[in-house]
Order: C-alpha cells, then sequence, then structure tokens
C-alpha cells in the first residue's frame, strides 16, 4: 500500500539501479542509505518484528502518550513506532521487510539478498555481522561484487572495537568536547549529535567511490568506517597545532582566532540573535558606516585586527548595545547590503518557513500516512541532469516484505504467508 507516496518525477535519479541491503538502524547509518534513497537507490530496511529500529521509539501508546511531542502531530496513535519523529527523520524513500536473523529462513532469505544487492550497510558493534553468520568474507563469496560497508562506533579493530557508542558519547571521546563552549565554562556537546550526521555523509562517498570501483572491475570493496574518527577529522586545525606547535585548543564561545568582532549578538525581542563576522579591516570600515560611524569605532585600539582582538571584550559590549536596538531580519540585510557578513539565528520554526529555502524549494511538504501533511527537509543537493526526489515517507514496519520478497527472490503469496506464521517476517510487531 502506497499511500503516504510523494509525486514521482519522471527524470532517472543517478542511482536508480542500485540496490542497498539496510541493516543500519538509529541516525548515522540510517542518514547514509536515505541519502542514497534520495538519489534512487533502491534500499531495503531489514528489521525484525521482535526487533525494530531503535529510532521508532517506544513501542506501547501508553508510554508514548507521556512524550506525544516525539511523533507526528503531536499524537503517538495506537501505533507510536509507526509515528515517531526520529524515524521518519531519516528512513524516508525506502522499503521495509522485516527478517529474523537468528532463524535459519530468516539468515537464507537475506543471503539470497545479498547475490541480487550492490551494497550491505549496517553500523553494529564488530561481534554482530559473524556471530549471525553474515560477516563480509561470507557475503563476498555469495556475491563478489557486493559492496558492505560496517559502520561500528570505533571501528572494527582496536582496543574499543566492541564498545557501543553513539554521537552523545563519540563526541567527548572524539576531543570535539573540549573545544565546545564558553573560555569561563565546561566543556559541552553540541545540541544535536554531531558526529552523526558527519559519519553519514562520509559514509555516503565511501560508498560511492567503492561503487564507481565496482562498475569498473567487477569487484566489492569491505568499508570498515569508524563515527569515532570521522568525527576527529573534524578537528584537523586543532590537532595539527597541538603536533607541530603543543598548543592545546581552548574554548571560545562563539569567537574566532583573528576575526573581530565574531560573535552572535542580542536582538529585539525574546532570545533574538544575530551572527556577525568581520574578516578584514574594509569590512570593519562597512561596519562602521552601516552603524552610522558612532564615535567609540573611531578609537584607535579598533583600527586594525589585532587591536580590536586584544579588546575584544569591550568591542563585543559595543555591539551588543548597538544590535539590541534592532530587529533581526532587517539587521542582517542591512549589514549584508554594506558588504558585512551576518546572519540571524533561527529557531527551527523560522527554518522551515526561512523564505531563501522556500524559495530555493528544500522545503517540502509530504502525506504521512494517516498522520496528515506536515513539512519536511528535501533532498541535500541539486542536481540538473539527474535530480533527487523524495517518491515516499519512511514505510511502516514490514510494509514491503511480501513485495521485496516476491520481487527479488520469486517467494509466491503461499510462501509468504507461511513465513509470516513461522515468523520469520511479516508486517506486525511480535515478541511471543
Amino acid at each position: 500500500m502506497e499511500n503516504h507516496v510523494a509525486a514521482k518525477s519522471k527524470s532517472r535519479l543517478p542511482l536508480e539501479d542500485v540496490t542497498v541491503i539496510d541493516l543500519t538502524q538509529a541516525w548515522a547509518g540510517a542518514y547514509a542509505t536515505n541519502l542514497l534513497g534520495d538519489m534512487g537507490a533502491e534500499i531495503i530496511k531489514i528489521e525484525a518484528r521482535n526487533r525494530p529500529d531503535v529510532w521508532r521509539g517506544v513501542l506501547s501508546p501508553q508510554v508514548a502518550a507521556l512524550n506525544p511531542e516525539n511523533y507526528l502531530g503531536g499524537d503517538p496513535g495506537l501505533k507510536p513506532y509507526e509515528r515517531a519523529c526520529l524515524y521518519h527523520g531519516v528512513n524516508r524513500n525506502k522499503r521495509s521487510v522485516t527478517l529474523n536473523l537468528t532463524m535459519d529462513e530468516g539468515v537464507d532469505l537475506f543471503k539470497r539478498l545479498v547475490k541480487r544487492g550492490d551494497i550491505v550497510a549496517e553500523n553494529f558493534t564488530p561481534r554482530v555481522m559473524g556471530n549471525l553468520g553474515l560477516a563480509y568474507d561470507t557475503l563476498k563469496e555469495l556475491n563478489p561484487g557486493i559492496i558492505m560497508i560496517s559502520m561500528p562506533g570505533y571501528g572494527g579493530s582496536g582496543p574499543l572495537r566492541d564498545s557501543r557508542g553513539v554521537g552523545g558519547t563519540i563526541e567527548p571521546m572524539s576531543g570535539m568536547s573540549s573545544l565546545m563552549g564558553y573560555a569561563d565554562g565546561p566543556a559541552i556537546n553540541h545540541g544535536t549529535m554531531y558526529p552523526d550526521p558527519v559519519a553519514g555523509m562520509m559514509a555516503v562517498c565511501a560508498v560511492l567511490m567503492a561503487l564507481h570501483h565496482q562498475r569498473r572491475t567487477g569487484r566489492g570493496q569491505y568499508i570498515d568506517l569508524s563515527q569515532h574518527e570521522t568525527t576527529i577529522s573534524m578537528l584537523t586545525s586543532a590537532l595539527m597545532d597541538y603536533s607541530m606547535n603543543g598548543r592545546v585548543g581552548k574554548r571560545a564561545g562563539n569567537r574566532h582566532a583573528f576575526m573581530a568582532p565574531h560573535q552572535n549578538y542580542p536582538c529585539q525581542g525574546e532570545d533574538a540573535w544575530i551572527a556577525i563576522a568581520v574578516s578584514s579591516d574594509q569590512e570593519w570600515q562597512n561596519l562602521m558606516r552601516a552603524m552610522g560611524d558612532p564615535a567609540w569605532a573611531k578609537d584607535e585600539k579598533f583600527r586594525t585586527a589585532p587591536g580590536r582582538k586584544k579588546n575584544e571584550d569591550e568591542l563585543d559590549g559595543h555591539m551588543s548595545a548597538w544590535t539590541k536596538q534592532h530587529d533581526k531580519h532587517k539587521l542582517m540585510k542591512q549589514l549584508q547590503d554594506a558588504g558585512v557578513a551576518a546572519g540571524v539565528v533561527n529557531a527551527l520554526g523560522e527554518v522551515v518557513e526561512d523564505p531563501h529555502l522556500q524559495a530555493r524549494g528544500f522545503i517540502e511538504t509530504l502525506d504521512y500516512f494517516e498522520a496528515g501533511r506536515f513539512k519536511t527537509p528535501g533532498v541535500a543537493w541539486k542536481m540538473s541532469a539527474t535530480p533527487g526526489r523524495i517518491w515516499r515517507t519512511a514505510p511502516t514496519l514490514g510494509q514491503d516484505s511480501a513485495y521485496i520478497l516476491g520481487k527479488h527472490l520469486g517467494i509466491t503469496a503461499e510462501e509468504y504467508q507461511a513465513l509470516v506464521q513461522k515468523k520469520v517476517t511479516g508486517e506486525e510487531l511480535d515478541f511471543d
């Protein structure tokens, strides 16, 4: 049943002949396959009736009702695991198939799918796929061209290989948290689990390179992608500074190593802010003109970038007193028109309604089965000849089991019902 499908485009998609067998859960891995699906790949999302994706959240409607804001339309309904916002955020453009991989029949069906696939993606700890009898060495015997990407928190080797991790724990382990926060405050994490989307995007790049190699040579590859290491790669300047100069990076809030002013400044209204960054003396002159050439700005100590940096506390005080007098959106336009880098700090609701994103068609409105129509981020990049598209929202549990098993493996309706009776597959939760 396709009762939550968006309108289909007739344009050819760049990955529409690629099949991905997707065992990933939660964010990083699911985001990677989400991006591949946006580009047309057939994503076969594998769950089990007794082990659904953890981002489906709470399974009990009574418990889910305690936090209705986590569900589409603020209503968990009778099947909250079908309405969790987190799950819907990274599982569009996918087909859902349930397979119990602790059963011989489930493993056999999975192996048969691998023979027909191009990519296998998983983000378990390293021991899991081997324990299931589905390690890469086994899968490449079935399909020498298969690309397998594993995304454990700390990689497939080393002393932390069996440690579990999520973005919120990997961020401090990477050293990133030590650089986050204000100079006089404690180390903090990002407001979101920053390492997850970073790992997801890098996984896509790695898979596409492996796919290019596969199409040229017929040979697959095994990709061991550590979320810990992909996060550390975002800290290159701090790591190089320590390696070459022995300096340990310090927390600096929103300030910059040499730009001043460089800060989020308060504006009119409650919790309203604007980000302003001045990278040169010419931009400083542009800013002064936009401010009406205030007397304090003519002080010799603010004339050069080093002087402004040395007197940054005083400078930020003057800036804040001025920005507080202005509406953030009007001030952004005024400063940009004057040649000053400035941008409003948007609340989430403002992002969704942002006129620039609306004009580019990035914010889309989709039908979410019985939950209604909601706005959602669109495809992450635009391609002229082979544009991506959203053709469906996230599938319900096992929604496509019969379709996929029939299409790829020739499973008949009668055979499918027998598998449902054995609890190998199906469309309903089962914890008996």
